[in-house]
Formats: structure tokens, C-alpha cells, sequence
């Protein structure tokens, strides 16, 4: 939830200062990404997870009274730099993701791999679909476990397709590994489902439990 919240926060925050100086009620944030009992469960799970993206150097909350904090955003790396919206090597985010409610019904743990694969093919032609090796897994900071539930939630939604297919030159030894391609068109186009086609809990918290993911 916490990812879902500072991409959201990030979509109203467009210009610089990149701050949010009209405070938005926690239920608000609550009632938009779905959570249960937004007024008073919903609205405490986004106090905290905003108490944790403060902690963690993602935003700077700044309290006046008992309004709502003013949320000003800091760098996505988490090192407390000031956020400057990148005009090279980022990951656009379609707009579809809000739009057509996916925010709310994805998990943290799915969103994650998600924005990891719409990274992963970024400029890339649907025809030659990207693979993703352990290395460059682990360079998103993937367990095993979190990329497993989360590629197949993907795909139990029509969202992602994943094919084998045989690595390296025509004359060396040529190894299988899964290509991912993002269906974009689906996010912009369809509304996400209220629930899992399969049948399964999509809506985990992912990884432990000082996760961005949750």
C-alpha cells in the first residue's frame, strides 16, 4: 500500500515544489485506493504507511494543528534528496493505472513487478520481448517469492504475457528463459475486475514488513 500511496502522491504533485500544500485527508487516500473501512481502518493504515515513507526519507510531512500533514516529496531512492521529476531513463506509468482503478486492485507486491517490467521492456518492440535474468532481478530487489506471486497475479489478469524462449547465438549453447511483455493497452482500456479470475488472495502485503511494497 505504501508504493500505491507514493505514486499516487506523485501523480497530484506534478510541479515543483512537488508538494502536496492542500492536505488530503487519510480516508480520501483510503476511499481511492479501495482499502476496507476507509474512515477508520483504511484511514489508519494510510497514516502509518505516510509515518513510514517519512521515516524512510520518501516524503516530508509537515504537521500544522491537527489538520492533515502538508506531504512534500523527496527523492525516490529514498536517500532524502530533494524529488526531481527525471527527463531521462524513467518508467512511465499509464495513466490507466488510476483511471481504470488497477491501483486498487493490484497488490503491493504485483505493482512492484509491474513498474520492474514496464522498466525492463521500456523502448522495446512487442515483437522481441525482453527477458529478465537473477541479476538484473536482484537489482529490483526481488525475492523469489515476490516475483513469482507477483508475475502470476499479473498474468491471471490478462495483464502480462511470459513465454520461453531460447537465449544466445545460433551456434552456442542456448539456454530457455521467460520473456515478459506488459499488455499497456489493457491498463488504459479495461477496468481491473473486483476480483482475481483465478480465485487467489491478490491482495497480500508481499515482502516483510518494512517493504515500500506494503
Amino acid at each position: 500500500m505504501r508504493l500505491k500511496l507514493y505514486l499516487s502522491m506523485c501523480l497530484v504533485a506534478t510541479k515543483a515544489p512537488y508538494r502536496i500544500e492542500q492536505p488530503i485527508p487519510a480516508r480520501v487516500w483510503a476511499s481511492m485506493l479501495a482499502l476496507p473501512d476507509p474512515e477508520l481502518n483504511g484511514a489508519r493504515r494510510v497514516s502509518d504507511a505516510l509515518t513510514w515513507l517519512h521515516k524512510k526519507d520518501y516524503v516530508r510531512l509537515v504537521r500544522s494543528g491537527g489538520a492533515p500533514p502538508e506531504v512534500r516529496l523527496r527523492s525516490a531512492s529514498g536517500n532524502g534528496a530533494k524529488f526531481v521529476r527525471p527527463l531521462t531513463n524513467y518508467v512511465q506509468v499509464p495513466l490507466g493505472l488510476w483511471k481504470n482503478q488497477w491501483i486498487a486492485r493490484l497488490s503491493g507486491r504485483s505493482l512492484a513487478v509491474l513498474l520492474a517490467l514496464l522498466d525492463l521492456q521500456g523502448g522495446k518492440d512487442p515483437a522481441s520481448p525482453p527477458s529478465m535474468n537473477t541479476q538484473q532481478r536482484n537489482r529490483y530487489g526481488f525475492s523469489q517469492d515476490t516475483w513469482t506471486r507477483g508475475e502470476r497475479e499479473l498474468k491471471n489478469l490478462d495483464l502480462l504475457t511470459v513465454r520461453r524462449s531460447p537465449q544466445g547465438a545460433e551456434f552456442d549453447w542456448r539456454r530457455m528463459r521467460n520473456t515478459y511483455w506488459v499488455d499497456v493497452e489493457a491498463l488504459n482500456s479495461r477496468t481491473a475486475p473486483l476480483h482475481d479470475p483465478s480465485g487467489a488472495d491478490s491482495h497480500g502485503s508481499g515482502r516483510g514488513h518494512t517493504s515500500p511494497e506494503q
